[in-house]
């Protein structure tokens, strides 16, 4: 009338056991651990002398082997890689949901069969880590912090699908970073690179100290046009990707300003060191001139000849072009030119050239 069919009692405070053996080498027992101290239910390997499965009578599962730990369900393996496994020829995961109905919380993980399994855009083979909360919710990334006593935030990914790292706050950006970053690659070509998806768009790119690539440290690029680049040798370019100097400024096709630690400011065409003109203290020229280091020089040369070092002036009300006011010729002679009709306007110590008369205006 109790409905129970069949009762297996002990009188003491033993287990009671319900055991199949096999010509007594292989036994296994069923029944319930009370002797444990607890009313447990077990599985019992009479031949290892382990409890393969338990259910405690506080609700705790262990699988295994029966030890002391946290958690509804335990699982307890001595081989580290099968302490779980799910099999399934169809999408398996493993779900963590609120309810059994309807969750409005759902987690998980899985493997991809087909298309769109857990994620949107997902293929078979994929690896997917999901949170299919009805409500948009981040998924936390957490390390123990043994400062804090707790675990602490490590880095998230937002409601709003944004990746962070250091911060809970999303800015609206794909990825923030609040902290110190550092990127190191060991490969032949690139360390670090960022460009938008679009190939003829804007890049950064940070090189590796790479001796095929020596002289390309940080550039800043459109598409395979530098516009920006510093070398390892801590040379500057901007518009070209090939500093002659320590500044090189290459302004159109055709005009290049630079700067170096011997010429000071360089101005050329076309970044060639052809057709310069330089200005700055002399530092090369030492044999030459001293003292070499308050030597200030004013050069327009090229590789094989010296040019004219011309001074004009232009009104741009009445002149259509600069005009030549003094000119020193790669000969070494000096002209001075636009002669003046009349000595008005001139101030003491002015020089002006007159009917071929050098004046000097007392």
């Amino acid at each position: 009338t109790t409905g129970v069919l069949a009762q297996l009692e002990n009188t003491t405070t033993q287990n009671s056991l319900l055991s199949f053996r096999n010509q007594g080498a292989g036994v296994w027992s069923v029944g319930n651990g009370y002797n444990a101290g607890a009313n447990d239910f077990i599985i019992y390997d009479a031949v290892s002398f382990i409890n393969r499965f338990t259910i405690k009578g506080t609700g705790q599962t262990f699988v295994g082997s029966d030890t002391t730990s946290s958690g509804l369900l335990v699982v307890n393996s001595a081989t580290s890689d099968n302490h779980i496994v799910v099999l399934g020829a169809n999408a398996p995961s493993i779900r963590l949901r609120n309810t059994g109905t309807s969750p409005t919380l759902n987690a998980g993980i899985g493997i991809s069969t087909a298309t769109n399994n857990f994620i949107q855009g997902s293929a078979s083979g994929n690896y997917c880590i999901f949170n299919a909360s009805t409500t948009a919710s981040p998924i936390l990334f957490g390390v123990y912090d043994s400062g804090a006593g707790n675990t602490q935030e490590a880095a998230r990914i937002s409601a709003a699908r944004n990746f962070l790292i250091g911060t809970a706050t999303d800015l609206g950006f794909k990825f923030s970073v609040l902290g110190t970053t550092y990127n190191e690659a060991n490969v032949t070509d690139w360390a670090s690179r960022i460009y938008n998806s679009n190939t003829n768009g804007w890049g950064l790119l940070i090189q590796t100290n790479n001796s095929s690539n020596s002289n390309r440290a940080f550039e800043i690029y459109n598409t395979t046009t530098v516009g920006f680049r510093v070398t390892n040798a801590f040379n500057v370019a901007i518009g070209t990707p090939n500093p002659y100097s320590k500044l090189t400024i290459h302004t159109t096709a055709s005009t290049t300003i630079g700067l170096n630690s011997q010429s000071g400011l360089v101005i050329g065409q076309g970044g060639s060191t052809n057709d310069l003109v330089q200005f700055g203290f002399n530092q090369a020229l030492s044999s030459t001139y001293s003292p070499a280091a308050i030597s200030y020089l004013i050069t327009n040369s090229s590789a094989s000849t010296f040019g004219d070092i011309i001074f004009s002036t232009r009104n741009v009300t009445t002149d259509t072009a600069p005009i030549a006011r003094l000119i020193i010729k790669s000969s070494g002679v000096i002209n001075i030119t636009s002669i003046p009709t009349s000595s008005a306007g001139l101030s003491s110590g002015d020089i002006y050239s007159n009917l071929g008369i050098l004046t000097i205006v007392p």
